[in-house]
């Protein structure tokens, strides 16, 4: 009786290693720690289980302004947000919120910030003036021109998270080789003081075309044409755009110009540099026999046309 109860302890026990030896859990579990049944796959802190709960790994530590990604394996920086005033980018500029305002501050004047005073538009074309505020309370605000010319933008925050305005003006035809002289500011719209920031004025010359060169000269004007001894004076004056500065005519005068005298028939007769002086008036003297005199002058000078008759034309003079 006593061999036989050993034998049966035996048996149970050799029974419960090859039980508990064949014990195996899937990939989301584990033993546990007395190794007799599987239980849920856990990780210790700092340590985390991944998507497919399957094992643990430690996330990255990002610093500021990166963040982890959204399965936490890795870092990144997220994209900056557009924030609509008055909300402001907080410090890590991921995310929009409101400015702390102490109750008791005192308000303060808006500041427009500084821009180019000269401005350069074409006619057809759009004009763009970025104009940006800085309010130490970011109050709301809107925008004003001493002239009655372009409209403003809604406002949106610029490259540096400043609010800011955009004064757009597309020019007409009518409105060509002017010049417009206005200045902005910005008003405070939902304060008691209703403080208005400083002025900003600025100068825009509106060109007729893209072709600033040809623009340059408005008229071109002959004052006399004579025929004597086989030679063909001119003389004349180029008229200057009023939108040139004084550098810019002075320029313009310095490069090197030909006037084209053709005839009646459109035919090129000669081509003659020209000399300007700083009024932009000139003169040429031609060699010209009689069968080539015009009874009347055709010049040309980038782009512009002048018609005159000749004084003391032979009476060959090509018609």
């Amino acid at each position: 009786m006593k061999i036989y109860l050993v034998g049966v302890v035996l048996f149970f026990v050799q029974f419960a290693q090859i039980a508990k030896a064949e014990l195996t859990c899937i990939s989301t579990q584990m033993l546990n720690a007395d190794k007799t049944a599987c239980v849920a796959l856990t990780c210790q802190e700092p340590q985390i289980l991944n998507l497919t709960k399957t094992a643990c790994f430690t996330p990255p530590i990002c610093v500021l302004p990166n963040v982890l990604n959204a399965t936490q394996t890795a870092c990144l920086k997220p994209k900056t947000p557009v924030c609509t005033p008055p909300k402001i980018l907080n410090p890590a500029r991921i995310t929009c919120i409101d400015p702390i305002i102490s109750p008791t501050a005192q308000n303060t004047k808006p500041i427009l910030n500084a821009i180019p005073q000269d401005w350069d538009v074409n006619v057809g074309e759009l004009l763009t003036i970025p104009l940006s505020i800085n309010d130490a309370q970011q109050d709301e605000f809107s925008l004003t021109s001493t002239m009655m010319i372009g409209e403003f933008s809604a406002v949106h925050n610029n490259e540096n998270n400043l609010p800011t305005v955009d004064f757009l003006f597309t020019p007409t035809l009518a409105q060509g080789n002017k010049v417009y002289v206005t200045a902005f500011s910005a008003k405070e719209t939902k304060t008691t003081q209703h403080y208005i920031s400083n002025k900003v004025a600025v100068k825009i010359r509106v060109w007729p075309s893209a072709n600033h060169d040809i623009d340059a000269v408005t008229q071109l004007t002959i004052f006399s044409a004579q025929w004597q001894a086989n030679k063909l004076s001119i003389d004349g004056q180029i008229v200057f755009n009023t939108l040139l500065t004084q550098e810019e005519r002075q320029a313009f005068i310095e490069q090197q110009f030909d006037l084209i005298i053709r005839s009646p028939e459109d035919v090129i007769l000669h081509i003659e540099p020209l000399l300007l002086n700083n009024q932009g008036y000139w003169k040429v003297n031609i060699p010209l026999s009689h069968e080539q005199t015009p009874c009347h002058v055709m010049l040309e000078f980038n782009t512009r046309q002048a018609r005159h008759p000749v004084v003391n034309a032979p009476l060959s003079c090509l018609k």
